[in-house]
């Protein structure tokens, strides 16, 4: 069955095209991975196919329901329950709510950001129960094991791979090897030809020269007895010699070198560390909300020139402890200089009303040339660098943060899932960065691979406590098994203040979410 058709798709960003499209059809059964760089228009596109905006030209047909999950919740998605949740869980209450709703074909642009290992499989299993979907992710793991075709937005065009993602990192790696052994026979084949031309050119050229002790007439005559043709005649020969190796040249196909996509390349402008051992250190520390602890009388410590992982699962406090010593909470004891610098999952860093160049402008500690040279390096190119803040990317954003954090006056870092929305290469730079990074780094991910390659200590929430460990006996420690049940009805509660906000009078859905916050109570 025909889900959705495009034809002849064209979209513009600020007059340049964004993408184009030709023909493109899904059909029942169709579980396609939607891949590209940073800011290549993923989102946009899901948008167009689902008649959220229209097309600058062309044609979708989608005769059929749709779901979408967005990126960031809406704001009917928005309900207390929701709002005093920690991201992770909002994403997991949001896609249990997104798999209650029947459709015909799902678009779920990075479903699993935020999301623990729990909250992950759980995804996955409903991921499996449907038929039809377009999925926006930069995990290679999920698209490996999930899609069927690739959809690849790469140099402005949408291209159509009829394919799994295995299938297409294979295909787009012979293919890779093919344009490069035929540039390198290209250019071999010309380099051969102007080597004949330039020889041709010095023979032709020897022919003027006559030994010092020889006259002119003389010379001309040994030439034609050695030759049977005239001086001339040789010359001539010679140059038309020259000039169809030359025209042979001219009328090689171009050799194109294989096109490699820019890769941001980080770099920290290290300010001058703290002269301390110890940067950050607790003793007795308590923290949370009213009626929810999160850390009770809790004790450790961050070393200076480490690099610390905050691991748990979603909700048990990471980000919470993030920002308290950001903010440099009462109870939590400083060495003297330490100055640290926060990006938080919302970046709250950026003003999305101020361009590029003025948010980077804003927070830095540096001169204006340094600053434009490092957006530069962060994919950020002059032309671009007038661009609100508001109209990027979420990977571009979070690329913009990082420029803003690194470019600070801060000596201590604190990057809490730095590596949401990032493509793959991105992250690679990334892991780079933070594996030689000179200063005191503080990380929160659920990434295991990002944390065993860069982290050298653990800090990890456990019965509202941080228990220390090193990162290689993590990898054989089991964690703490996270409620399920709380999860679950959390969930619940979700669904039953959606269905609130259409029957507000109604005393029995009142009634069962009363009901849903006591059996809540048990987990705090």
């Amino acid at each position: 069955m025909l889900l959705c058709s495009v034809a002849h798709l064209v979209q513009r960003f600020r007059g340049e095209i964004l993408f184009q499209l030709d023909q493109f059809e899904i059909h029942t059964g169709d579980k396609i991975g939607l891949i590209g760089a940073n800011g290549c228009g993923k989102t946009t596109l899901l948008k167009l196919l689902a008649r959220e905006c229209e097309p600058d030209q062309g044609v979708i047909i989608n005769p059929v329901p749709i779901r979408f999950f967005h990126q960031q919740p809406l704001s009917e998605e928005i309900t207390p329950s929701l709002s005093r949740m920690s991201q992770g869980q909002q994403t997991a209450a949001r896609l249990q709510a997104f798999f209650t709703r029947p459709a015909a074909l799902a678009f779920l642009d990075e479903p699993t950001t935020h999301l623990d290992l729990p909250s992950r499989q759980a995804f996955e299993a409903q991921l499996a129960t449907l038929d039809s979907f377009i999925l926006v992710s930069h995990d290679q793991q999920l698209l490996s094991q999930f899609c069927t075709r690739i959809v690849e937005i790469r140099d402005h065009q949408i291209l159509v791979w009829e394919m799994t993602f295995d299938h297409w990192l294979l295909e787009k790696e012979n293919q890779r090897r093919r344009q490069q052994r035929e540039y390198e026979k290209r250019t071999k084949k010309k380099a051969q030809l102007l080597r004949a031309a330039e020889q041709k050119e010095r023979q032709a050229a020897k022919l003027n020269r006559k030994p010092k002790r020889m006259n002119s007439r003389e010379f001309r005559l040994r030439r034609f007895i050695a030759t049977r043709k005239s001086f001339d005649g040789k010359q001539k020969a010679m140059r038309k010699t020259v000039a169809h190796l030359q025209a042979r040249i001219a009328s090689l196909p171009p050799a194109e070198k294989p096109k490699v996509l820019p890769v941001m390349k980080l770099d920290l402008l290290i300010n001058p560390p703290p002269q301390a051992k110890v940067l950050v250190e607790a003793e007795m520390f308590s923290c949370g909300y009213p009626g929810r602890p999160l850390l009770h009388q809790a004790s450790f410590r961050i070393l200076n020139f480490t690099r610390t992982a905050i691991i748990g699962p979603n909700g048990c406090g990471k980000s919470t402890l993030a920002r308290l010593i950001a903010d440099r909470a009462e109870g939590l004891r400083f060495a003297p200089g330490v100055r640290p610098g926060l990006l938080d999952q919302q970046l709250d860093l950026l003003n999305p009303d101020e361009t590029i160049l003025q948010n980077a402008l804003r927070l830095s500690a540096q001169k204006e040339e340094v600053i434009r040279t490092v957006l530069s390096r962060m994919l950020f190119p002059q032309d671009t660098l007038n661009k609100k803040a508001a109209v990027l990317s979420s990977g571009e954003r979070v690329r913009l943060a990082l420029v803003c954090l690194f470019c600070s006056a801060c000596n201590m870092l604190i990057l809490d899932e730095p590596t949401h929305y990032l493509d793959l290469p991105s992250v690679q730079a990334l892991t780079q960065l933070l594996q030689t990074a000179g200063q005191c780094v503080i990380l929160i991910s659920h990434d295991p691979a990002l944390i065993r390659q860069t982290c050298t200590q653990l800090l990890r929430f456990e019965n509202q406590k941080l228990i220390s460990l090193a990162v290689e006996d993590w990898s054989t420690t089991r964690t703490s098994k996270p409620p399920l049940e709380k999860t679950i009805l959390q969930m619940r509660l979700i669904s039953l203040e959606e269905a609130l906000r259409q029957q507000p009078e109604n005393p029995a859905l009142q009634d069962q979410r009363d009901a849903l916050i006591v059996q809540l109570r048990q987990f705090i």
